[in-house]
């Protein structure tokens, strides 16, 4: 018997579960049920001891079978093993080395017996990707991988959720199975029906406490009814409204997403200044100290390099530097993040609902990406120059303010204008824009796994890098009437 005594879950200071009591027997069924938000998940989440990697703290004993109290704190290893709503196997791995990898790490410790694997891998190989595998079969490898872990007590939240009635009947006799070798089973569940007749244990969480109830219909009918009663007896204030925005609305509130994300957040500012700096200051030092200066023409020499570094910055090498850097961070997040709401399936529910979700972002990441490139080259040309002065200065001996003039002697006209601005705006917004195409291409394709997101995004930053160069080129050709 393993019992959990005044088990408490938070999240900093708001108190999710308390107090609560648990009694794990071997060969029994337990049932956890409650409303959606009531911390099912999150009690789980403790038992299981993975209540600091979802930021949770928990408190309470553990009285395993030697009657001996520990703190639940200072147990070496878990006691449950905790199957998930979502069966997230390792897609990289067969389903034979999903399993081995955790008795590796238990030290080859398993609760199941031959006969028991064979009876659960029934139909599935071990050799089979875990990407072949239809719903159930997964939910059942996930819930053997977990059982390799050594623990006798099973921990399953929502595992007949969105099952068909043979599925739901295939998971009851594998329950049973479980329960039968010895093993103790707790379903959190938001339907316990199916479940009732083999249950030994009924309990309830609700508003913050654990309560044990008896494991039958009648029981369930009269908790229904009681949160029914708290539910109209809950004072509603305000009402809900839900307007109708045009269009410009919907772009709009993309684009400022998109904007933050690939211009303005400070860890982007801060990959591009710091790969600026490196290669500004690396290229005037080197170009300085290894150039064959001859002593009387010295400062003119400087004069002219620093002249021409400044000017091969300002017109083709920050351009094209910063729009490889937007193309290898950009691209990546733009497809995955599409790929994400693919696979989720949340594009498709708006699609479904003629909702015109690919036009709002196609339109967003092409303008945030414009205008993105032409953001992050004035922020990385700025950095450059001033990185190209530092690094002139210092291998030059020549005071900072001289070099500084140096530096923007070519591409300044005498009323302070930029020159060739046209062409440099039409380098780094047009490789913007290509890298939310080609992102958007890539995003639009139909994936099945998250193996398949991780691959489709490397492509597109290929594809992305690699159309950032081919403009750039061409602009640059043009621009020198090669």
């Amino acid at each position: 018997m393993t019992r959990f005594r005044d088990i408490s879950v938070a999240r900093g200071d708001d108190v999710i579960v308390g107090g609560a009591e648990l009694e794990f027997a071997p060969g029994k069924l337990s049932l956890i049920m409650g409303r959606s938000g009531e911390g099912k998940t999150s009690l789980l989440m403790a038992l299981a001891g993975a209540a600091a990697d979802v930021g949770l703290s928990v408190e309470g004993e553990f009285v395993g079978d030697d009657g001996e109290n520990r703190s639940i704190k200072d147990l070496e290893r878990p006691v449950c093993c905790l199957v998930p709503q979502s069966p997230s196997l390792y897609d990289d791995l067969t389903v034979g080395e999903n399993l081995e990898i955790v008795r590796t790490a238990s030290s080859g410790e398993t609760g199941l017996d031959e006969a028991m694997m064979a009876r659960l891998l029934d139909g599935i190989s071990l050799d089979d990707n875990t990407n072949s595998l239809s719903g159930g079969q997964r939910q059942r490898v996930a819930i053997i991988r977990s059982l390799q872990s050594g623990s006798r007590i099973c921990l399953m939240d929502e595992p007949n959720a969105g099952l068909d009635v043979t599925t739901s009947t295939a998971l009851l006799e594998l329950v049973e199975a479980l329960c039968e070798a010895g093993f103790h089973v707790a379903l959190a569940v938001h339907h316990p029906e199916p479940f009732l007749q083999a249950a030994d244990a009924l309990h309830l969480l609700r508003d913050g406490s654990l309560t044990t109830l008896p494991a039958t219909q009648a029981s369930i009918d009269e908790a229904c009814r009681e949160s029914a009663r708290d539910a109209e007896a809950t004072d509603r204030t305000g009402r809900a409204e839900v307007r109708s925005r045009g269009h410009a609305h919907w772009i709009s509130r993309f684009f400022l997403k998109d904007l933050w994300s690939h211009a303005l957040s400070p860890t982007n500012l801060l990959y591009i200044g710091a790969s600026c700096s490196l290669i500004a200051f690396t290229l005037g030092f080197i170009t300085v100290t290894r150039y064959p200066f001859s002593p009387l023409l010295f400062d003119v020499t400087v004069e002219r390099i620093a002249a021409e570094l400044g000017d091969l910055f300002y017109r083709f090498t920050v351009p094209l530097f910063v729009g490889i850097l937007i193309a290898a961070r950009s691209t990546s997040l733009a497809t995955t993040d599409l790929l994400q709401k693919q696979l989720s399936g949340s594009i498709l529910a708006l699609r479904q609902l003629n909702v015109p979700v690919w036009r709002y972002q196609g339109v967003s990441l092409t303008l945030s990406m414009a205008i993105s490139g032409f953001v992050l080259y004035l922020f990385g040309l700025i950095v450059s120059l001033h990185m190209l002065v530092l690094a002139i200065t210092v291998s030059s001996g020549l005071p900072e303010p001289i070099v500084r003039s140096f530096v923007s002697s070519d591409f300044f006209s005498a009323n302070l204008v930029p020159s060739s601005m046209g062409w440099v705006g039409a380098k780094v917004m047009l490789s913007g824009m290509c890298v939310a195409a080609v992102s958007l291409i890539f995003g639009h394709r139909a994936i099945r796994s998250g193996n398949e997101i991780r691959n489709t995004g490397a492509a597109a930053v290929l594809w992305a890098v690699l159309a950032v160069i081919v403009v750039q080129t061409s602009l640059i050709l043009l621009e020198l009437g090669l």
